[in-house]
């Protein structure tokens, strides 16, 4: 068995490369300007969950942090609680970030709300206990900024990747109450999430998230065909793992209109790259050292 997976592990990852390669990945002669790009200086800030490097991970500490340190939008991930509530939360596991064994959908929200979710955290300051938080209460912290933050939110599937019953709806509600229909993207790697959304608000941003087993089926026949198949999920935003964004890639994604973003950059030369390609935001654990070079 362990020589079973260690073959399936190697062979997923030549086809990952032949798929890079297929997507033009450094192929940059011939490139032409688009009308679509942007300034780096207009690239937005996405700090991903909050600035993980910096606050411990989906917190409201992290939130906080990363809008103070620059962040022109937070991103999240939600799951759903046994009794239905949205927590705030990556994994459909509390144990990496908690300590807890079990999932999110064994436990009730008031249960998940008492962990401390700083296990995962590695980062250089001290931060004190952190509750998970419930997507209303980080709607509460972003309704009570001077300045306008918009928000990401990545709705997840559960631990054995199936859809949760209602959950977009769930979502849809809370941005309803606190008047953020304008001022939140939905993202997820679901596509069907992201068609269930557009047809119960039709208002919401859509991004759609390009997966590594996408890359590995979709990718495989080319950079035209990976393009269209995002473009046909009728979503305004298509986010990609900055390394396989290519020069050829990105052209074939603005040929149909989209907008796009990367995930997740944390250093130095990757930030110059990527935002000298003109991307519409960049999502980093670092949103302080995306604001030091982009603004």
């Amino acid at each position: 068995m362990g020589c079973y997976r260690l073959v399936a592990a190697r062979a997923a990852t030549i086809l990952l490369i032949v798929s890079v390669a297929l997507l033009g990945f450094g192929c940059t002669s011939g490139r032409t300007t688009s009308q679509h790009e942007r300034e780096p200086s207009e690239t937005v800030i996405v700090a991903h969950r909050g600035g993980s490097l910096l606050a411990p991970e989906n917190t409201l500490a992290s939130f906080q942090n990363g809008i103070d340190e620059g962040a022109d939008a937070i991103e999240l991930d939600v799951h759903l609680s046994k009794d239905g509530q949205l927590i705030v939360m990556h994994d459909p596991s509390l144990y990496r970030t908690t300590g807890k064994e079990g999932y999110i959908s064994d436990y009730t929200a008031d249960e998940i709300k008492a962990l401390d979710a700083r296990s995962s955290y590695s980062g250089q300051l001290a931060w004190d206990e952190q509750r998970v938080p419930t997507l209303d209460e980080v709607m509460q912290l972003l309704s009570r900024q001077i300045r306008p933050v918009d928000v990401q939110i990545e709705i997840k599937v559960d631990q054995w990747g199936n859809r949760y019953e209602g959950i977009e709806q769930a979502v849809i509600a809370v941005l309803h109450r606190y008047g953020y229909i304008e001022r939140a993207m939905i993202i997820s790697f679901d596509f069907p999430t992201l068609l269930e959304v557009k047809e119960l608000e039709p208002n919401l941003r859509l991004g759609a998230l390009v997966s590594r087993a996408y890359l590995q089926s979709i990718g495989l026949k080319g950079p035209r065909v990976v393009a269209q198949s995002i473009a046909d999920l009728d979503v305004e935003y298509v986010a990609i793992n900055y390394a396989y964004l290519s020069p050829t890639l990105y052209s074939e994604f603005r040929s149909r209109g989209l907008g796009i973003g990367t995930w997740t950059v944390n250093n130095e030369k990757d930030i110059r790259r990527i935002a000298a390609m003109g991307v519409d935001f960049i999502t980093s654990d670092r949103p302080d050292l995306l604001r030091q070079l982009l603004h």
